[in-house]
């Protein structure tokens, strides 16, 4: 991150969409995850901050552009894309997943304690979900710690069921 630098990185994501530097929503990256380089932070919904952040709608964004080939072009969405079917998802974890209607394609999951975002954890994920041959997009954050995440996936199930 420090080669690129942080100004770089946010400029693209906002170049492409992905933040609105108005709003200061979307994709932040402020973090060398463990470079050893100093790292800032940018305020979040929860009233706190944080050194990575994104809203779950810029997450949804950047997942649809995967699925549509568009994050940067036909062959790095595919990659990406694949990077992320090779991830874990907890739907796998779930009670019962086999009753839902959808099966995961991809994933990427995050869990964190963060009281920097003023959240005992922060917990989200994002997923490539399959119903019968089509492809949704399904992201959410800050999930209660305590609560059975099978209760997140029902919710899910009931949309994708009912899509025309």
């Amino acid at each position: 991150m420090h080669r690129l630098g942080y100004s770089y990185v946010n400029g693209a994501l906002a170049a492409a969409g992905f933040f609105d530097p108005k709003s200061k929503k979307g994709i932040w990256y402020a973090n060398d995850l463990g470079g050893g380089w100093k790292q800032f932070h940018v305020p979040v919904a929860t009233n706190g901050k944080s050194s990575v952040a994104m809203t779950a709608l810029a997450m949804a964004e950047l997942l649809t552009a995967m699925h549509l080939g568009t994050l940067i072009d036909q062959t790095s969405s595919q990659e990406m894309m694949g990077i992320m079917s090779r991830g874990g998802s907890w739907v796998d974890k779930a009670d019962n997943p086999r009753s839902l209607s959808f099966t995961s394609n991809g994933a990427k999951v995050g869990q964190h304690p963060s009281a920097d975002a003023k959240v005992s954890s922060v917990k989200s994920k994002g997923a490539f979900l399959d119903r019968n041959g089509v492809c949704f997009v399904a992201v959410w954050q800050n999930y209660p710690d305590a609560w059975p995440v099978m209760n997140v996936y029902r919710v899910i199930d009931e949309v994708v069921k009912k899509w025309p």
